[in-house]
């Protein structure tokens, strides 16, 4: 199924504005939020290797309630958590294109299958 996107340029004043009104729209409309995700499927920055994806939840999140309660999360154990995730899965595509084994792929599977039997607080 085709998810409704865009390309933001961060250094666009214009398009980072397009981009916040497009989000004020899904919030707006019942929506949950958007997923920013960096152009290139794996990139680095200044503190190393950026996270794959960041949820951006609707303007609720900030209220001071609601922010007391994100502030008390354990978000280091999510981080951890989605990087040996998209660590895993990057593993299976070289092995798979690798031509390695099925089972060296299974195992990168099974081992995403594993890490979901630990408990991340799902409201991260």
């Amino acid at each position: 199924m085709a998810t409704p996107h865009k390309l933001v340029d961060v250094d666009d004043a214009a398009s980072c504005d397009e981009a916040t009104a497009w989000w004020t729209a899904l919030t707006s409309s019942d929506g949950k939020g958007m997923v920013v995700k960096p152009h290139d499927f794996i990139s680095k920055g200044r503190g190393g290797y950026a996270h794959p994806a960041v949820i951006c939840r609707g303007p609720e999140s900030l209220l001071p309630k609601n922010l007391e309660l994100l502030r008390s999360r354990d978000l280091g154990a999510n981080r951890s958590f989605v990087s040996r995730e998209f660590a895993l899965g990057i593993e299976s595509l070289e092995v798979f294109v690798l031509k390695e084994p099925l089972r060296r792929t299974h195992e990168c599977a099974f081992g995403v299958l594993a890490l979901e039997s630990e408990f991340v607080d799902p409201r991260l």
